[in-house]
């Protein structure tokens, strides 16, 4: 798929976005809520090259704590400059700046359409249809593929409930086996495979391991689609596509792993989240109680650090923020990513109670809707 930085594009709807602020029975004690496993931190865009399975390319298990701490702790995110509007221009991600800076600006046109009187908007909409024809997408005709032994055995209906549709690298398997193991609803998660033959064939026995390693853990019914793009021929080297190999495709695995999922409501998540515990039946009676057409649940984000004891209360959590042990998802990095959920206002709802969220230019929660409202993310 195409190459939009990391985060800088979800999928957006026309109707007001519930936040959910009161679940009762969750392991964050009376709110629909996650929390952030510790995170990690990168100095570089992630890519074919910088994946690392432990014990040679065997699959690397953690208890969460210890495997979060080696992300660096609070540090959440897809590396500097993520958002590419978060004022860090480190130079990890420069090559990134002429044909993502193209991409961010349609993007942003678009996003500000609605909020334009008619007259304008019409001229907007036709000066984004121009720029879709001008911009060239760099796109690669990727293998996917589902593995019948990376498939979970569901016994219930295939479209009831809500599926976690996130993505990850192999480096990330042990932050999905986390996830798997708080979260007793549906996962659809798309793995990077790398292009290069050796990398590839390591790759696909380090998922098939983490699989089989963790089957007796999970409470998820987990299904993998694995993704993989070729490689240039031997001595051939396109100027045009060149430059985006070295990056992560994560739009193109999020499309893949949302076209997995076969339920009705599907919850966009990145791999790096843990669930709070009792999370998919509540979320579940929320959404089918709440969410009206083209609406979405916006579920609350936080950061938990690596060396705290993940909340189980509410008031846990006002303990953990309190001692700066835990804080609203980026608010410290990136403030207007999650500015708009209100934490606040979300710590002082009660059990049962939703609010209405004012949207904001750069708003990147965290969303459940129906499947079939939510958008291909662009890639």
């Amino acid at each position: 798929g195409g190459r939009p930085h990391p985060e800088a594009t979800k999928p957006g709807f026309s109707g007001a976005a519930v936040a959910g602020a009161g679940v009762a029975g969750l392991a964050l004690g009376g709110l629909a809520g996650y929390a952030a496993g510790g995170g990690f931190s990168s100095d570089s865009p992630r890519h074919d090259s910088g994946y690392h399975g432990g014990g040679g390319g065997a699959y690397s298990g953690g208890s969460g704590h210890h495997e979060a701490a080696a992300y660096g702790g609070l540090r959440a995110g897809a590396g500097r400059d993520d958002p590419p509007d978060a004022d860090d221009d480190g130079a990890a991600t420069g090559v990134l700046a002429g044909p993502r800076k193209a991409d961010s600006t349609r993007r942003e046109v678009e996003r500000c359409t609605s909020q334009l009187p008619k007259a304008s908007a019409a001229k907007t909409r036709k000066l984004v249809s121009q720029f879709r024809k001008e911009l060239d997408f760099i796109t690669f005709d990727a293998h996917v593929w589902a593995p019948e032994n990376l498939q979970a055995r569901c016994i219930d209906n295939d479209t009831n409930g809500i599926t976690i549709v996130t993505q990850c690298s192999v480096d990330r398997l042990p932050r999905l086996a986390v996830m798997a193991e708080c979260w007793s609803g549906k996962i659809s998660c798309a793995v990077h495979v790398p292009s290069e033959a050796d990398k590839a064939a390591t790759a696909v026995r380090t998922i098939e391991q983490m699989y089989v390693d963790t089957a007796d853990k999970r409470a998820a019914e987990l299904s993998l689609v694995l993704y993989r793009e070729p490689l240039d021929s031997v001595g051939e080297v396109n100027e045009r596509t060149s430059w985006a190999r070295e990056l992560y495709p994560i739009n193109a695995l999020r499309n893949a792993a949302l076209r997995a999922a076969t339920t009705e409501y599907v919850w966009l998540l990145d791999i790096d989240f843990v669930p709070s515990t009792g999370a998919s039946q509540a979320l579940l009676e929320l959404a089918e109680a709440e969410l009206g057409a083209h609406e979405a649940l916006v579920v609350p984000a936080l950061e938990v650090s690596a060396d705290a004891k993940m909340p189980a209360t509410k008031a846990e959590v006002q303990q953990l923020l309190k001692f700066g042990k835990a804080e609203g998802f980026h608010v410290s990095r990136y403030p207007k990513g999650h500015r708009a959920t209100n934490f606040e206002r979300w710590l002082q709802a009660g059990t049962g109670e939703e609010y209405m969220v004012e949207y904001e230019m750069g708003f990147e929660p965290y969303v459940i809707c129906r499947r079939a409202e939510v958008p291909q993310y662009d890639a």
